[in-house]
């Protein structure tokens, strides 16, 4: 079967309430990423979680790509930031 893409975009809205593209990842399925209340507390950085919850990666609000978050084949079942962002807190399946 044949999933439905689209280009996935990541926007941010300045000072004065424009829309501002900061980055564009190209054509992705939709169901490939999820992201899940997973900024950081701060706004500068976000966790998207693959489709089946297995690998977590982290991205910067600017776009750029921070570490992968492997779990070795288990799916996340929770995942969270620390109230002061400095750490991110989850559990598997």
């Amino acid at each position: 079967t044949q999933r439905e893409r689209g280009d996935a975009h990541l926007w941010r809205i300045d000072a004065d309430g424009h829309l501002v593209l900061v980055k564009h990842f190209g054509d992705v399925a939709y169901a490939d990423w999820m992201l899940k209340d997973s900024w950081s507390p701060d706004g500068h950085q976000f966790i998207l979680l693959s489709r089946d919850a297995k690998v977590a990666q982290l991205w910067r609000a600017d776009g750029s790509p921070g570490p992968i978050l492997d779990a070795f084949g288990v799916p996340f079942e929770l995942i969270a930031w620390s109230p002061d962002g400095t750490r991110i807190a989850y559990s598997l399946y």
